[in-house]
């Protein structure tokens, strides 16, 4: 598990150490090895299986350990460039200066007219040519070779081979006045790897891991995602460890399936897969007790199931008012709000019919419900509000409620003494929700960076 307040591109050296620890370990085995068995056959005779299969060994360790030296040196480099930046700049700055005066110098000698020095301007970016001169020159360790896959983790990395590690060739200055990204979530200067999601905010490791962590125990979290955009699993799997992708993987078969089974045992609860239509018996890997998969009760061998507890239930849904969610079949109980339902499971539908969200014509909302529901937020954050005002605020609410509802959209209202603040949940990400504060005399008012306007005077 990685510590909190460690930056990502510590655990990227460990890795690269023990790696090449690793790779030299597996060197010095095979050496020790063949000194073992030295003497024991014929001069005469070929290379054995197992003489071959070492010698291929030998060759992948060795290839490890030269691009594991490869990515130190050029983790180096770039450390160097952001180190040395300003000197190099400086130094650049200078020959800069240098070769204007000879060149004023030749131009007055020859009796032309000396072009006017151009003034230096503050930030010069230095160029490769000058970066490549200023660098100091590594041995040279590795060879001509094609691109070969490095395994840091949970998922091989394609490394390109360098030709020379002496001979490295800077193409561009964009990787010396590198912008280190904001994260997303803890509004940091990202210090290591940027990993960049759907919707162009960027994570760092760490945030990123306690994304997928949290979907992992919060199923409407799942699947993570920013800006409403899911991540690719497959893509950000490298930076989220064997612990971690494994868990994830198993939630998202259990989040995956519409109506679920779990062990009938409470200590237990395990995931044994989806409910069956037939009476069978699901053995929990974890426990071992059987579990009727029909009736998610004990298994009961061939008898049928009891469906006593099942038919109360459903009948005091039906006197509650309560609805079944369509896909996961979970119980849904409609307090205050709007008919929008949205399941834990994600599944949206309408609580009236059950109907897919928007897929019917059923009212959006109850005038009770709703008034209910702007009273509760009132209540919640000003609870000592003389009576009128606090009729007048529900009033406002309960409005503001209905305009945004009516575009498809979301409000959360928190309520002072002078005037009403509406957080937009449309616009907002994982973790950032974009604010928009006004009085009710303003005729628009925009959220960013999505557009929520609206233009009626709620006065």
């Amino acid at each position: 598990m990685m510590a909190v307040g460690r930056p990502a591109a510590a655990y990227l050296d460990d890795e690269l150490a023990i790696s090449a620890l690793v790779a030299q370990l597996t060197v010095d085995d095979i050496h020790h090895l063949r000194s073992s068995n030295k003497g024991k056959k014929s001069a005469l005779s070929g290379p054995t299986d197992e003489e071959v299969a070492l010698q291929l060994y030998e060759d992948e360790a060795r290839a490890l350990l030269t691009i594991t030296e490869d990515i130190v040196f050029a983790r180096s480099v770039d450390s160097a460039l952001d180190t040395d930046y300003a000197l190099l700049e400086e130094i650049a700055r200078a020959e800069a200066g240098a070769r204007e005066d000879r060149e004023m110098a030749v131009a007055l000698s020859e009796g032309r007219p000396a072009t006017s020095r151009s003034p230096t301007p503050a930030s010069l970016l230095v160029s490769s040519d000058v970066l490549n001169n200023l660098l100091t020159v590594f041995p040279d360790r590795t060879s001509h070779g094609a691109s070969r896959t490095l395994s840091f983790g949970p998922t091989d990395v394609s490394v390109p081979r360098i030709a020379s590690s002496s001979k490295v060739v800077l193409h561009s200055t964009k990787s010396v006045a590198r912008k280190r990204e904001e994260c997303v979530i803890c509004t940091d200067r990202i210090d290591g790897v940027e990993i960049r999601a759907p919707c162009g905010h960027f994570y760092d490791v760490g945030c990123l891991m306690d994304l997928f962590r949290s979907a992992t125990v919060d199923e409407s979290l799942f699947p993570p995602r920013c800006c409403q955009q899911p991540f690719a699993f497959n893509e950000v799997r490298c930076y989220l460890g064997a612990e971690l992708s494994a868990s994830f993987e198993a939630k998202a078969v259990e989040f995956s399936t519409a109506n679920r089974l779990y062990c009938h045992r409470p200590t237990c609860s395990a995931f044994l897969g989806s409910k069956t239509a037939d009476v069978t018996s699901r053995t929990c890997l974890k426990c071992f007790s059987q579990t009727c998969g029909r009736c998610k009760e004990a298994a009961h061998g061939t008898l049928s199931c009891t469906d006593a507890d099942d038919a109360s239930i459903l009948a005091l849904a039906q006197e509650a008012g309560w609805k079944r969610c369509p896909r996961c079949r979970h119980m849904v109980e409609l307090a205050i709000g709007c008919y929008h339902m949205t399941c834990r499971c994600r599944m949206e539908f309408c609580y009236v019919c059950t109907e897919t969200w928007k897929n019917c014509t059923c009212p959006q909302w109850d005038e009770t419900r709703l008034y209910a529901a702007a009273e509760n937020r009132v209540q919640r954050q000003m609870p000592e509000v003389p009576q009128l005002q606090f009729h007048q605020m529900v009033a406002q609410v309960a409005a503001m409620i209905t305009t945004v509802d009516t575009r498809g959209g979301a409000v959360v209202a928190e309520v002072s003494a002078n005037s009403v603040t509406i957080t937009c949940v449309i616009s907002s990400c994982v973790v950032r929700i974009v604010r928009c504060s006004f009085a009710y005399g303003v005729a628009a008012t925009a959220c960013r960076p999505r557009a929520l306007q609206i233009d009626q005077d709620l006065s």
